[in-house]
C-alpha cells in the first residue's frame, strides 16, 4: 500500500487439491484510485462466468510402515 501497488495471493493448484482452499480465499491490496478499473475488471469476468479453476483429488488413507 505504501509503494501504490496492488498485490495479490491466490491459492496454488497444491492449496486448491490437497487443503481444499476455495476460489473465495484471495488476499489483495488495492488502491482507491484503481476501484472503478477492478469493478469494471470483476464485472467484465462475471459476465463471461470466468473463475479460478478448482481441481481436488481424495486419496484414501494408508496405513504406514511402523519405523
Amino acid at each position: 500500500m505504501l509503494n501504490r501497488e496492488c498485490h495479490i495471493a491466490l491459492p496454488c493448484k497444491g492449496d486448491q487439491t490437497f487443503a481444499f482452499a476455495q476460489d473465495n480465499e484471495i488476499i489483495f491490496t488495492l488502491i482507491p484510485e484503481m476501484l472503478l478499473d477492478f469493478i469494471q475488471g470483476i464485472r467484465y469476468e462475471q459476465e463471461y462466468e470466468w473463475g479460478l479453476p478448482f481441481f481436488a483429488k481424495l486419496k484414501e488413507e494408508y496405513f504406514l510402515k511402523p519405523k
